[in-house]
C-alpha cells in the first residue's frame, strides 16, 4: 500500500513572538513510519517572570515523545534564539546536530556537555545532506551574523524554502552576499512554500544600500568625529559579528582601539577568530585591558542593548563594572533597535547615564547607527520572486507581522496560512490544511530545571509578589514569621501571633479536638480563612497565608486579661 507523501510544519515557538524559535517538518519514511526534521532550538527572553533568570525555552513534550523518530537538528545560524536552547533541551532528544563551520564554534563554546560536542556535525554552505527522508541544502543568505542559511528541504520530489534569519545585503562586511543564483535555481525546480521570516514586513526599508551594514559607518564616524577626547561606547546584540567589525573599523579611521566589554561577546570574537572571519592582526582589547587607557583613544563596544541586567552596559551604567567607567561628557550609541518588552529596561539604563550627564544615541532620523538583520517589504518580494512557491508560510513575528505578511503574500497573488503554535499544518500545492493540534508553550530554564511559565512554581511566584505570612502553631505556642510584608520586623507578628492563639482556642472550645486526618485540614483551613480576613481587615492586604500545626492540641480556653498564671497551671500563650 502506498503511504502518503506529504509534508507537515509543526511549530513549537518563534510565533506571536520574537525568539524561541522551534519547528518541525515531518513526512513519512519508505515504511510509512513518520519521521521529523527539527529546525532550530532557540531562547526566548520574559522580563515580565519572576525569577533572576528570564530565559524561557519551548516546551517540547510532544518531540520527545517521539524522539525515536528524530532525524536530526538542523540549525540556521548563530543567533541565540535560533541555536542557545540546545544546551537546556538537547538531553530530551538525543539526535545529531547540523549546521556550518561558525554557529558550530560558538556552540561548542557554549556548552560543555561532550555528548552535544559528540553529535555535531559540520556542513559546509552549497552542501545537500541527506537526511533520509528529507534532503537537505544550507545556502548562504545575509544577515548580521556570517553564515546565515536559507535550507531547501526536499522530500519525494517536493521542494520547501525556510529562509531561516536574512535580509538582502550587497555590502554585509563579513560573510558572503546571499547566493541568489540558487536561490532562483530552486524557484526554476518548483517550491512548493516558502517558509518565511517576518520581522519587518510592516515597513519599506529604503534603498538596498542604506539597509546595508556598510551604511552604519558614515553615521558613527560623525559621532566620533566630534567626541575626539571622550569615551565612547557602543552597545549591540553580542551575536552582532558585522556590527563589531564595522565598529573596528570606524574605529580604526579615528585612531581608537576597539575594546570588546561582555563574556558573550568576546565568545563571539573568538569564534570569529577560530574560523577565519576576524584576522588575529586586527588586535583588539578585551574587557580590562581597556580600563586605564586615555580617555579618547578607545570605543567600547558592550552586551547590554536590551538593557539587560547584569550586561556589561547595565553594570557600567550603575558605576557596578568591575573595571570599565563612564564619565560626564562621555557618549553611549545603542546601535540596535529594542525588542518589545524591553523598553522599561533600556530606559532604565538611559536614564542611569543621564543622572551621570553621559549622553545617550539611539536609531533615528538623524543618527544612521543600526540595520535591521531582516527583511522589509523591498527584500520579500524580491525573495517571492526568486523562489516563486505555490504557498507562503510567515514565521518568525508577533501576531501582527504574521498577519502582514499574509496580507503581503495574497497581495503578490499567493496562497497563504496563518500559523500558531501547536498547529500541524500539512503542506499541499492546493494550499495549507490544519490537519491537527500538539501540546506546546514555553518553560523557564532554570538551572537544571524547567517550568511551565503557565504552571503552578511561577503562578506561585506571583502570589508571592504581596508577600508571606507563616504561622506555626506549637502545643504551647504561636509563631509567626513574615517575608516582604514590613521593613522593620515586631509589632505586624506580635499582633498576628495573637489573634491566632485566641482564633484556636476559640476553635478548640467549639469542639475541634485533636485535629487529624480530615479534621486536621479543617482547622487549617479555618485558621488560613481567619488570617487572611485579619490581614483585609487590619491591612487591606492579601498576603500568601502558609499554617503549620506541629504538634496534636487539646482543648484550652480563651485568655482574659485578669488571669493568673503559676508554674504548675499556665495557659497556653503566644511565644
Amino acid at each position: 500500500m502506498e503511504h502518503s507523501k506529504e509534508i507537515s510544519l509543526l511549530t513549537f515557538g518563534g510565533l506571536g513572538e520574537i525568539g524561541m524559535n522551534l519547528c518541525a517538518y515531518k513526512c513519512k519514511d519508505e515504511h510509512g513510519k513518520n519521521k521529523y526534521l527539527v529546525i532550530d532550538v532557540g531562547i526566548g527572553f520574559d522580563a515580565t517572570l519572576p525569577a533572576q533568570n528570564k530565559i524561557i525555552v519551548p516546551k517540547i513534550d510532544f518531540l520527545e515523545k517521539h524522539r525515536q523518530d528524530i532525524i536530526a537538528i538542523v540549525i540556521t545560524h548563530a543567533h541565540d534564539d535560533h541555536y542557545a536552547a540546545i544546551p537546556i533541551l538537547w538531553h530530551k532528544l538525543k539526535v545529531p546536530i547540523y549546521l556550518t563551520p561558525f554557529p558550530a564554534e560558538l556552540l561548542m563554546k557554549k556548552t560543555d556537555n561532550p555528548e552535544i560536542k559528540a553529535h555535531i556535525n559540520i556542513v559546509q554552505q552549497g552542501i545537500e545532506v541527506d537526511l533520509s527522508p528529507f534532503k537537505v541544502r544550507f545556502i548562504n543568505i545575509t544577515h548580521s551574523v556570517p553564515e546565515s542559511s536559507a535550507l531547501s528541504i526536499e522530500a519525494y520530489g517536493q521542494r520547501i524554502v525556510h529562509t531561516g534569519d536574512w535580509k538582502l545585503d550587497p555590502d554585509p562586511v563579513v560573510g558572503q552576499v546571499t547566493d541568489e543564483k540558487s536561490l532562483i535555481e530552486l524557484g526554476d525546480k518548483g517550491v512548493l512554500a516558502l517558509v518565511c521570516d517576518s520581522t519587518n514586513i510592516l515597513e519599506y526599508g529604503g534603498s538596498a544600500e542604506t539597509r546595508s551594514e556598510a551604511s552604519i559607518v558614515k553615521g558613527l564616524s560623525k559621532i566620533l568625529a566630534a567626541e575626539k577626547g571622550n569615551r565612547v561606547f557602543v552597545t549591540s546584540f553580542s551575536s552582532n559579528l558585522a556590527r563589531m567589525k564595522t565598529c573596528f573599523e570606524v574605529a580604526k579611521k579615528y585612531n581608537r582601539s576597539l575594546c570588546i566589554v561582555g563574556r558573550s561577546m568576546m565568545k563571539v570574537h573568538e569564534a570569529a577568530e577560530a574560523v577565519s572571519y576576524w584576522n588575529p592582526a586586527d588586535h583588539v582589547l578585551l574587557d580590562a585591558e581597556g580600563a586605564n587607557e586615555p580617555r579618547g583613544s578607545i570605543l567600547y563596544i558592550c552586551t547590554g542593548s536590551q538593557g539587560e541586567i547584569g550586561s556589561s552596559i547595565e553594570k557600567i551604567a550603575r558605576d557596578k563594572h568591575h573595571c570599565i567607567r563612564a564619565e560626564a561628557g562621555d557618549v553611549v550609541i545603542f546601535s540596535a533597535r529594542s525588542i518589545t518588552g524591553n523598553e522599561k529596561a533600556i530606559n532604565a539604563v538611559s536614564n542611569n547615564f543621564a543622572v551621570k550627564k553621559v549622553k545617550t544615541i539611539f536609531p533615528d532620523a538623524n543618527h544612521h547607527i543600526h540595520v535591521s538583520g531582516h527583511p522589509y517589504k523591498e527584500d520579500v518580494a524580491r525573495m517571492y520572486e526568486m523562489i516563486r512557491p505555490e504557498l507562503v508560510i510567515p514565521v518568525h513575528g508577533e501576531a501582527k507581522h504574521l498577519l502582514a505578511h499574509c496580507d503581503f503574500a495574497r497581495s503578490k497573488k499567493l496562497k497563504t496560512y496563518y500559523l500558531e503554535s501547536g498547529v500541524e499544518l500539512a503542506l499541499l500545492p492546493t494550499g495549507a490544511k490544519k490537519i491537527g493540534t500538539f501540546p506546546c508553550g514555553k518553560q523557564l530554564s532554570e538551572g537544571t530545571e524547567l517550568l511551565d511559565v503557565d504552571g503552578r512554581a511561577i503562578q506561585e511566584r506571583h502570589k508571592l509578589a504581596s508577600g508571606l505570612a507563616m504561622v506555626t502553631i506549637y502545643h504551647n505556642s504561636v509563631k509567626v514569621d513574615t517575608l516582604g510584608l514590613q521593613d522593620n520586623p515586631g509589632p505586624l507578628e506580635k499582633d498576628l501571633e495573637a489573634f491566632v492563639y485566641d482564633t484556636m482556642a476559640d476553635l478548640l472550645e467549639r469542639g475541634h479536638e485533636q485535629p487529624s486526618g480530615l479534621l486536621y485540614h479543617q482547622v487549617v483551613s479555618n485558621m488560613v480563612k481567619a488570617v487572611q480576613g485579619w490581614f483585609k481587615d487590619k491591612q487591606n492586604r492579601k498576603p500568601v497565608i502558609r499554617i503549620n500545626i506541629m504538634k496534636k492540641l487539646g482543648t484550652t480556653r480563651r485568655r482574659t486579661n485578669t488571669e493568673e498564671t503559676s508554674e504548675d497551671n499556665r495557659p497556653i500563650r503566644p511565644s
